[in-house]
């Protein structure tokens, strides 16, 4: 989009239909570092917060630029990118769900923000003005996702060990931590005890995040720090039926987002209460508890042949939207340094979501819900 080569881009202010705000929080809140040191507004960060509130000064005295831009449509016409779940204009801290959203974000005024999750909750509550924003799926630029190496990978490991093609009925590997962290232990205890462990490890040490992925047939996603991660997209490029556990998760570029998208999560991924697994399903010693836990129903799950299928084929389509790249054996591993920009199906969703936004229908809808709402309470959390 701001590529010099893109044909999206102009350099005439006049001629342009949307703004893109040269703002990257990210860069500033790390300075180079693996982890921020201070989540501190910047000057930068709070001329562009007070330009949403109609004061330009600091957009001209920081920018260098004039606010006539800003002014013409109230900031409707501009855009501002979220690159990072629980980055904004500064970090919400313990302040997370919808006030993380409208605090921080900002996401209930003018501009459209380009954000990598929204939360259930705050898409029930505020349905338009969370559609005149643009969920994105979590970008991933390793090309080996796309030039088949790991495909590779997985098919040699499967030879090598005479596994065969997806011998593990699930994959699960991660933290015990954020607001779903007792969930994300019980599912880590579990998951020993099972025979999927036991294909896929050795040495009591699984393969590697993208290999297990391969190796599997469903991939269960629980929240985390926030209701999204990296590997609700990355089970989609691995050919791993998703298996959400997070209430608040919303999937990009379907009708959870925006009733006017077409595309139903269901075609590709299952959802499931997280609150229905409140205890382990395995004891210490692996002997099974008296209830249907998990890995009973992913078990059922994987058992009815018709639905699996249904749901591989939906995998198979909802992989090429959601990546940025499209599938070809010679895209290098970092595809972005070697300058080739993206042209998978979500660099063409975004841009069509983009060109929805010209007219700036999405914002007034979201002006007028806002004013005929009442007073909403503040939510200060996601839900597992």
């Amino acid at each position: 989009m701001t590529h010099p080569d893109s044909c999206l881009s102009t350099n005439n202010p006049e001629e342009a239909k949307l703004f893109y705000v040269p703002w990257l929080p990210s860069m500033e809140f790390h300075k180079g570092r693996l982890f921020a040191a201070d989540y501190s507004t910047t000057p930068y960060g709070q001329a562009i917060y007070n330009a949403l509130e109609g004061d330009y000064m600091g957009w001209q005295d920081y920018f260098g630029f004039t606010p006539k831009y800003w002014q013409r449509h109230n900031g409707a016409d501009h855009i501002l990118v979220w690159s990072e779940p629980l980055h904004g204009f500064s970090h919400p801290r313990m302040k997370r769900g919808n006030h993380h959203y409208i605090h921080t974000q900002r996401l209930l005024r003018p501009a459209i923000g380009i954000v990598v999750e929204v939360s259930t909750t705050f898409v029930e509550m505020y349905p338009k003005c969370s559609a005149k924003n643009i969920l994105v799926p979590y970008p991933n630029p390793d090309g080996r996702n796309v030039n088949g190496k790991f495909d590779e990978e997985a098919s040699t490991l499967s030879n090598k060990t005479g596994l065969g093609e997806r011998p593990a009925s699930y994959w699960y590997s991660s933290g015990n931590h954020g607001s779903c962290a007792g969930l994300r232990k019980r599912m880590q205890a579990d998951y020993k005890c099972t025979q999927s462990y036991k294909v896929l490890s050795h040495n009591d040490r699984l393969p590697s995040y993208s290999l297990g992925m391969r190796l599997s047939k469903l991939c269960p996603c629980p929240g985390g720090d926030s209701p999204s991660a990296k590997r609700h997209f990355d089970s989609l490029m691995s050919g791993c039926i998703p298996l959400i556990l997070s209430h608040d998760f919303v999937w990009p570029y379907t009708k959870e987002f925006d009733p006017e998208i077409g595309t139903d999560s269901d075609e590709f991924s299952i959802r499931l209460a997280a609150e229905d697994y409140n205890e382990p399903f395995y004891r210490d010693d692996c002997t099974v508890n008296s209830y249907d836990g998990l890995p009973m129903i992913i078990d059922s799950i994987i058992n009815n042949v018709t639905e699996m299928d249904r749901l591989r084929k939906g995998v198979e389509k909802a992989a090429d939207l959601y990546s940025f790249y499209r599938r070809d054996k010679n895209i290098p591993e970092n595809p972005l340094r070697a300058g080739i920009l993206p042209d998978g199906g979500a660099a063409h969703a975004l841009v069509q979501a983009l060109a929805d936004r010209v007219s700036r229908k999405k914002w007034l809808q979201c002006e007028q819900e806002l004013e005929r709402m009442p007073p909403r309470p503040e939510v200060r959390s996601f839900k597992c």
